[in-house]
């Protein structure tokens, strides 16, 4: 799906929703690989606690059709 600000199952680490968002420049690092995340890309994030995790890290086996 495509839906921007959807919730996944997952939780940042004070249990918080994750929402997906797309990153608006590449300065994004994902809280979980610490792989650096370009400019366009699909990550899933809580603002209050400043956490982001790519989409590998997110699930992986999620098929975007």
């Amino acid at each position: 799906g495509d839906e921007i600000g959807a919730h996944t199952n997952l939780k940042c680490k004070n249990e918080h929703g994750l929402v997906r968002f797309v990153t608006p420049r590449h300065r994004f690092s994902c809280s979980v690989c610490h792989g650096s995340v370009p400019e366009g890309a699909v990550m899933f994030g809580c603002d209050t606690c400043d956490y982001d995790i790519c989409s590998t890290c997110e699930g992986g086996e999620q098929n975007d059709q």
